[in-house]
């Protein structure tokens, strides 16, 4: 088993599109954030329509 985490997008239901590349922690993905935001690429006071999240993905073998 493989743990990354992902940067994700969340849709107005709530579903995630990962957006950014697997980091091997956590703190890669706030890093990940903090260039978002400076970058002007996530929402502001006058774009609310996105939202981000965390996401830890577990990647195993497909049992065959």
């Amino acid at each position: 088993m493989k743990v990354e985490w992902w940067l994700a997008e969340l849709d107005r239901y709530g579903n995630p599109t990962l957006v950014d590349g697997a980091h091997s922690d956590r703190s890669g993905v706030d890093r990940a954030m903090e260039l978002f935001i400076k970058l002007g690429a996530t929402h502001t006071s006058y774009d609310v329509s996105k939202r981000y999240a965390v996401a830890r993905v577990e990647l195993t073998d497909i049992e065959r």
